[in-house]
């Protein structure tokens, strides 16, 4: 029985059709994915933190509206002007309070005669923390894989 070329050649396309439709494509990972990794950093809020250290700019027998001055000094550079933490609201407000109350109850010619519970301020700026990428993300390094007959090509 001799074959002939169309037979061998029907032979060959069958082959090839027979390959095709078995063929299983499929992704093949050749560099994993590396995940993104981040670092926390600490930052300016653009707010300050204002206190108040307890130790009075007055002292005993000195004139009641130089005391006040001192105050407004005080408030004037740690708390006008400035963007404050929430916490230092509070503390910047009882001092105006201060400043009003002393306006209002003295008298040229008065005299400290106790110093109060209003001290010098001080401020800081506020510091908060965020999560920063490191930009080191890395997709995956991909191809496509085929295998043939479940074993020619690239197979799993």
């Amino acid at each position: 029985m001799a074959i002939t070329l169309g037979t061998m050649l029907i032979a060959a396309v069958g082959v090839v059709l027979l390959a095709v439709s078995t063929a299983e494509r499929w992704t093949k990972v050749d560099v994993a994915e590396q995940q993104e990794t981040v670092r926390w950093e600490a930052y300016d809020t653009g707010n300050y933190i204002v206190v108040d250290n307890g130790v009075s700019p007055c002292y005993l027998d000195q004139a009641w509206y130089d005391c006040r001055n001192s105050l407004v000094d005080e408030y004037n550079r740690e708390c006008v002007g400035r963007s404050l933490a929430a916490q230092s609201v509070a503390t910047c407000d009882g001092y105006a309070d201060e400043i009003d109350r002393m306006e209002s109850v003295g008298e040229y010619g008065w005299v400290v005669k106790t110093v109060g519970g209003f001290g010098y301020l001080q401020s800081t700026a506020e510091k908060a923390r965020r999560e920063v990428s490191n930009n080191d993300y890395r997709a995956a390094i991909t191809h496509e894989a085929v295998c043939y007959f479940g074993f020619v090509g690239e197979c799993r």
